[in-house]
């Protein structure tokens, strides 16, 4: 992540309130950076992925899982990822570029490895037209995805109605 990094993350949860106040600075900082940088690259997204990257916020969702199913007969293999926000659940298709990577941050991780949530995430492309996407989980995992093409589907949890 070039922007919300994990070390900026672990500085704005500091218990120092000096090093709380700078990197609270850094982060307004790192926002107007990456929605310029999102403005730069924002052609060169496929329109899923800039719809994605422009609108939808994960932020403190449940992160559920990544699946990494093997069609024999594919090209390209795929990566599904299934997100909980409130009463919806997001699930997010992307045809791979290449395997996927999925690492442990590299800064000491003071928080909970339980109950894993989506913190933050960054779209990039590169000059070949290969599009990133990395997101910053509660456990202190780092999700990189380098795609061809993704999708989004969305789909709210209705509580069954009492019936009388």
């Amino acid at each position: 992540m070039k922007h919300f990094t994990p070390e900026l993350y672990v500085r704005i949860n500091s218990r120092n309130r000096k090093v709380v106040d700078a990197a609270h600075e850094e982060w307004e900082a790192s926002i107007d950076d990456y929605k310029q940088h999102l403005r730069d690259i924002s052609s060169r997204l496929t329109p899923s992925t800039r719809q994605l990257a422009e609108s939808l916020c994960l932020h403190d969702a449940s992160y559920l899982g990544v699946a990494l199913p093997q069609f024999p007969s594919a090209d390209n293999s795929l990566a599904i990822l299934w997100t909980r926000r409130e009463e919806t659940f997001v699930v997010l298709v992307y045809v791979l570029a290449e395997e996927p990577l999925i690492q442990e941050v590299k800064v000491n991780w003071p928080f909970s490895k339980e109950n894993v949530h989506w913190l933050y995430d960054e779209f990039d492309v590169d000059q070949n037209g290969i599009q990133q996407h990395e997101i910053l989980l509660s456990n202190g995992r780092l999700i990189t995805l380098r795609f061809h093409e993704m999708q989004q589907i969305q789909h709210e949890i209705h509580a069954p109605s009492a019936v009388a």
